[in-house]
């Protein structure tokens, strides 16, 4: 029987048992290489999804970022501003300071909401905040930002008064599509969406439909009692705590879906952004059937498989690149892919020397509401394509918010920078329709020259952009260099400095002589500032005016220096030498055409006892016209010379029709334009000479300013010009310099 047994298992002439171990043997390998075949490729679509996982949650975390760092610069703006107002007089604070405020800081609208439940204008049109304010008292604590049913976004910040009186709120609105903007900044090609929602899940701003969040929820429902219930848990979890994270899940038709979310830094707000997972991994499943389908050709499937994978992986990834780097406007590099290009290029050739350029189209808010923003954006789109067929083989470009282009061009220096730009700029007048004037004027250039490829690429664009903002009239290009960001470093720190400087009167009066050029004599003078600033010394206007003027302090210092001159007066009357002083009345009071601040000089005036007639307000013939009827103009001198002060035409001659006002304006005095004086020939003294026997046909006082040659003089007291201003008499002193002088004649 043994024999019998061991004959069946190895006799050669049974072919089953002949071949049954090499087809075990073989069977077995198959199935071992199918199964690592299977594991690799389960490993290998595990992977892909982490790493598609991982690259989907750093464009979320760098939108969440950005989006961060812009809204609590608003919540900034805003704070800073109600620190400043909370130290001006109630009566200062005007609906067109609020405006010229919104300007500046790009907002739709500013108000100011008192304690008492009106606002600053009278009707703001957002009385519906009474009951969000009711509900959410922290907002006067501290800079806060919410939303409200009429898409819009508001950033509120508390002012805390200097007279110890209750809290008002300083609110500025902007339009919800601004920060649906920022969220579609990353949109993945219209397949994914970003939104906006607090700690309870309430949506607050979405970047376009509502619909696939809202479906979230019920997503989120479905599965706290499914499978998933364990990572919709975590997920709640995680929103509740303002953790970060990726999670899927399956939509109500069993679609899977990719979660990155992301806290912002904001009140308890997180960015969710919503994708399908077939983005990153779309035609992975199918891996597993070919590899059953082909196990014939093994070795091949498994090399084709793998070269698939691979393949379609950085095809995934250069469809986010695509999608999550691109300027969804123009279709070129959007700012943060230009960052990522730049960085790399700058590290790639340390040798070669670059600039980093900053355009900007100034005033391009004014073309948008008279063309339109569809209009807008071809002009952008046209004038993307000219900048691009102007670069270099190697330079990059982007288009970053609104109106602001950067370049990275190779360069040798700072001439031929500024050569490369007139090209462009030549370029853009010779292609962008006619209509839009797009003149190197109306284009600010500022520019970079990157010392060191290391330098982190923001701070490239934030040189760049200053020297642009910085740019002076006329310059062709501004250059950031140490002395820009020291007269930065200057201009905040005076700035800083505005208030001890009051406090500790640092704003001195200086006056320079008006004299009667017929008697010698001097009959009055004109009141201007200086600034005797305890660390840089006798400061001049034109180094601290333009500040104040952007940043609203001009009409404190103005009010300050105004009293002063009240101060002087009174003293002068005791003394019993009282002389007529004029003072100027800047841009920021009378742009608007609101006579309010006048009420404040007057209740100063009257406070001090000056008679009337010793104090004259200067105005500038372009200040008084710009955008304004004559009737205006008329009634606004008539509501000045009523309050018993004289009123002055500064400048006058040059900018307008100047013949023609003289009839319909009220003035006491007109003050001949400088620029008459400036290489005068016959035909200019003709004009002049005309001009001042006009004047006094009119009972008008002429004073002729910026005269520095005794010739001049001659010539004007030949005219019988009443009063003469400039360096030929005196420049402008000290109040005790020029009491002295007074007292010499």
């Amino acid at each position: 029987m043994r024999k019998r047994i061991k004959h069946l298992l190895f006799h050669q002439d049974n072919p089953g048992l002949q071949y049954a171990v090499p087809i075990v043997f073989i069977g077995v390998l198959m199935l071992g290489v199918l199964t690592a075949l299977l594991m690799n490729t389960v490993g290998l679509h595990r992977r892909l999804q982490e790493n598609t996982e991982k690259y989907a949650d750093d464009i979320s975390a760098q939108l969440a970022s950005n989006i961060s760092a812009r809204m609590e610069l608003r919540k900034t703006c805003m704070h800073n501003l109600a620190d400043t107002l909370s130290e001006m007089p109630e009566i200062l604070l005007t609906e067109e300071l609020l405006d010229r405020k919104a300007q500046y800081l790009e907002m739709k609208e500013i108000f100011v909401l008192k304690a008492d439940g009106t606002t600053i204008p009278a009707d703001t049109g957002h009385m519906e905040l009474e009951g969000y304010l009711a509900e959410h008292p922290e907002m006067y604590e501290a800079p806060y930002i919410f939303f409200t049913e009429h898409d819009e976004v508001f950033f509120s910040a508390p002012i805390f008064w200097d007279n110890g009186g209750e809290a008002s709120l300083l609110i500025g609105v902007r339009t919800n599509t601004v920060l649906q903007q920022m969220l579609q900044e990353v949109d993945f090609k219209d397949q994914g969406l970003c939104c906006i929602v607090d700690r309870d899940g309430t949506m607050v701003v979405s970047a376009t439909d509502e619909a696939p969040f809202q479906e979230l929820s019920a997503v989120f429902n479905k599965s706290l009692d499914s499978g998933d219930a364990a990572e919709a848990r975590r997920v709640l979890e995680d929103i509740n705590e303002h953790r970060s994270g990726v999670a899927q899940f399956k939509d109500i038709g069993g679609e899977p879906l990719m979660l990155g979310y992301d806290f912002l830094g904001i009140n308890d707000w997180m960015l969710l952004t919503l994708l399908p997972s077939n983005l990153f991994s779309e035609g992975t499943g199918a891996y597993l059937i070919q590899n059953v389908v082909i196990i014939g050709i093994m070795a091949l499937t498994m090399a084709l498989i793998f070269a698939y994978i691979v393949w379609s992986y950085r095809q995934s990834l250069k469809k986010i690149q695509a999608v999550a780097l691109t300027d969804s406007l123009t279709g070129g590099k959007n700012n943060l892919a230009f960052q990522m290009a730049g960085t790399s290029l700058l590290r790639e050739h340390p040798q070669k020397r670059y600039a980093i350029v900053c355009l900007n189209i100034r005033n391009f808010k004014r073309l948008n509401e008279r063309f339109g923003v569809k209009t807008g954006d071809a002009l952008l789109r046209q004038m993307y394509g000219v900048l691009q067929d102007c670069l270099h083989k190697g330079e990059l470009m982007s288009r970053a918010a609104g109106d602001h282009f950067y370049l990275l061009l190779e360069c040798g220096g700072e001439e031929d920078v500024r050569s490369r730009l007139q090209t462009v700029l030549g370029r853009l007048e010779e292609q962008l329709p006619e209509q839009f004037s797009i003149d190197r004027t109306r284009v600010s250039q500022g520019a970079y020259l990157i010392p060191n490829w290391d330098t982190d690429f923001l701070i490239l664009q934030d040189r760049a952009k200053m020297a642009s903002t910085y740019q002076l009239e006329n310059e062709p290009c501004r250059f950031y260099d140490d002395s820009l960001g020291k007269q930065v470093d200057r201009e905040q720190s005076l700035d800083d400095s505005f208030k001890s400087a009051i406090r500790n009167r640092e704003f001195k009066l200086y006056i320079q002589p008006k004299v009667c050029p017929n008697q010698n004599r001097t009959r009055g003078g004109e009141v201007l500032v200086r600034w005797q600033h305890p660390e840089y010394g006798l400061l001049f206007p034109g180094e601290f005016i333009p500040l104040f003027e952007q940043n609203g302090k001009i009409q404190e210092l103005d009010f300050y220096m105004f009293e002063e001159t009240c101060k002087l007066l009174k003293a002068w009357l005791a003394e019993g030498r009282a002389m007529p002083l004029s003072v100027n009345l800047f841009r920021a009071h009378l742009i608007s055409g609101d006579m309010s601040c006048l009420d404040r000089f007057k209740s100063i005036k009257e406070a001090y006892q000056i008679p009337d007639g010793l104090i004259e307000l200067e105005l500038t013939e372009s200040l008084m016209l710009e955008r304004r009827e004559v009737g205006v103009v008329a009634g606004m001198i008539d509501c000045i010379r009523s309050m018993g002060f004289l009123c002055s035409m500064d400048d006058f001659g040059f900018g307008y029709s100047s013949l023609a006002l003289l009839k319909d304006l009220n003035v006491d005095t007109v003050k001949l334009d400088r620029q008459f004086f400036v290489g005068e020939s016959e035909k200019s003294w003709i004009v002049v000479g005309q001009l001042i026997r006009l004047a006094h046909e009119l009972g008008i006082t002429v004073v002729a300013e910026g005269i520095e040659d005794k010739s001049q003089v001659e010539k004007l007291r030949q005219y019988d010009c009443d009063l003469i201003q400039g360096y030929v008499y005196a420049k402008p002193m000290s109040v005790p310099d020029f009491q002295n002088w007074v007292a010499a004649q």
